[in-house]
């Protein structure tokens, strides 16, 4: 009965860990993606001014 009690408090602790992990592991998800973005477009303009050098 003791252990039962233990574990479900354990498991509690464990998804009130999860919880707060959780949205922390999304706004990095985030950060990545803009940042994929951002130099996404610099090498975009990077490639354009060349082009327009060249031609």
């Amino acid at each position: 009965m003791i252990q039962d009690k233990q574990e479900s408090a354990s498991a509690n602790q464990f998804a009130a860990f999860n919880f707060k992990v959780q949205p922390i592991s999304n706004q990095l998800d985030l950060a990545e993606s803009s940042l994929d973005v951002m130099v996404n477009q610099m090498f975009l303009t990077m490639i354009r001014t060349v082009n327009s050098s060249l031609w």
